[in-house]
């Protein structure tokens, strides 16, 4: 099973954390999401996510006392193939404050997700998040989960 129409022309994929939980954790979005997965660890496409997403993945597995799949998540968001972990610094701290400028209904953690698929120029952005807007903002479009 190959990628979607969604994503001919996508050299480079910034993705949610909620793309590694589904896929993780097996939910009905998991199959949707393993050609993507596949992709990325291939180097069919590249792909970028904010450190962010290891703290946001890591939470209820370490309230949990789940410590082997926060060992998989770890694993997941450090060492995969072609994944580039992007750290929050004050570059990606500005462009996600002019983001919550501008949309106002954008929350932090959303802000910091989208500029770092901007900045590390990302053509797509992948997320099942409802509430970050259906826009394309420099070449970065919004694919959600139901477009797979």
């Amino acid at each position: 099973m190959g990628l979607s129409h969604s994503f001919h022309g996508i050299r480079r994929i910034a993705l949610d954390t909620n793309c590694f939980i589904y896929y993780i954790e097996g939910s009905p979005w998991s199959e949707k999401l393993a050609p993507i997965f596949s992709s990325i660890e291939t180097g069919e496409i590249s792909g970028v996510t904010s450190s962010l997403t290891l703290l946001e993945t890591l939470v209820q597995p370490i309230r949990q006392k789940k410590r082997h799949l926060a060992d998989l998540y770890r694993q997941a968001v450090m060492q995969f193939p072609h994944l580039t972990v992007r750290d929050v610094d004050t570059r990606i701290a500005y462009r996600s404050a002019e983001l919550r400028a501008e949309y106002l209904s954008l929350k932090s953690p959303d802000a910091i997700q989208l500029a770092t698929g901007l900045i590390e120029e990302a053509s797509a952005f992948l997320t099942n998040d409802i509430r970050i807007p259906d826009i394309e903002m420099q070449g970065l479009r919004i694919i959600r989960f139901e477009e797979l």
